[in-house]
């Protein structure tokens, strides 16, 4: 038997991540929370001091399964509507968050000092984060790439949003667009894997396919993926966490995030 004495780094090198996971919001529903959305996710986000924002698939509906006519997705909605209104909510949080926090960094400092100013947006906006999931892909089968609309109309949106925000406040012209820019990272759903500011490695997932009587079943077989210290999975719309200690990874982490929707018939009609 041996003993392992792992040695910490000094408290003040310490780097702390803070990660909101969520999944299969399926923006198009009938049945979403949309306003659990709109209002709870800022709340929560600024009380977690939130950094980096991972969602795991499925941010819309799709068509498929004559969603339209079972009258599961609001009438008239195609996958490019869909993914601007995926957009429209996502970027409606992002800038409560963001207008909440440039302002408290900016709370007795100089408007007009570009440095000030670029320092309190970089600081004041999260990083986003995007695997697709079947939903989302499911376009592909038409011949359109799954998210193309979605990522550019969230820019589009939150970059003028702050752009107003900024003109009011009367700071000097910032490129804001290049700046969110660099936030945002979209990877594909087989490979994805992101790299935090401490090193740490998130590994992401959404496999094509549905729950199983045990919820972390799905969770525990992800663990030390992709050799990620921190997995996230999603589309089993039940959420769990498993944690374990890995000895060439140290402790490590699964986060099962659950769904928005409140209702679909395809789990009532599940077994």
């Amino acid at each position: 038997q041996q003993r392992l004495r792992y040695v910490l780094p000094p408290r003040n090198q310490w780097v702390e991540d803070n990660l909101l996971f969520f999944g299969c919001m399926h923006a198009g529903y009938t049945t979403v929370d949309y306003d659990f959305i709109i209002r709870n996710f800022p709340q929560i986000m600024m009380a977690r001091n939130t950094q980096t924002v991972v969602c795991l698939g499925d941010l819309i509906a799709g068509l498929h399964h004559n969603f339209h006519c079972t009258g599961e997705v609001f009438s008239g909605l195609n996958n490019t509507d869909q993914e601007e209104f995926a957009a429209a909510l996502l970027s409606t949080v992002f800038y409560d968050v963001f207008v909440k926090r440039f302002d408290t960094a900016m709370a007795g400092k100089n408007i007009a000092d570009v440095g000030h100013v670029m320092a309190a947006i970089q600081s004041a906006m999260m990083n986003m984060v995007i695997i697709p999931g079947n939903h989302d892909l499911w376009q592909e089968q038409e011949g359109a790439t799954p998210l193309k609309i979605f990522t550019a109309e969230f820019l589009r949106m939150l970059s003028i949003a702050i752009i107003q925000h900024l003109t009011r406040r009367g700071a000097p012209m910032i490129d804001v667009h290049s700046v969110l820019t660099k936030k945002l990272f979209l990877y594909s759903d087989t490979s994805a894997v992101h790299a935090l500011d401490s090193h740490l490695r998130v590994s992401m997932l959404h496999p094509h396919m549905g729950g199983s009587s045990t919820t972390s079943r799905s969770a525990q077989i992800m663990m030390g993926s992709r050799d990620a210290q921190i997995g996230g999975i999603a589309n089993f719309h039940r959420a769990t966490v498993v944690h374990r200690w890995d000895q060439a990874l140290g402790q490590c982490v699964v986060v099962q995030a659950g769904t928005m929707a409140i209702y679909t018939k395809f789990e009532v009609r599940k077994m």
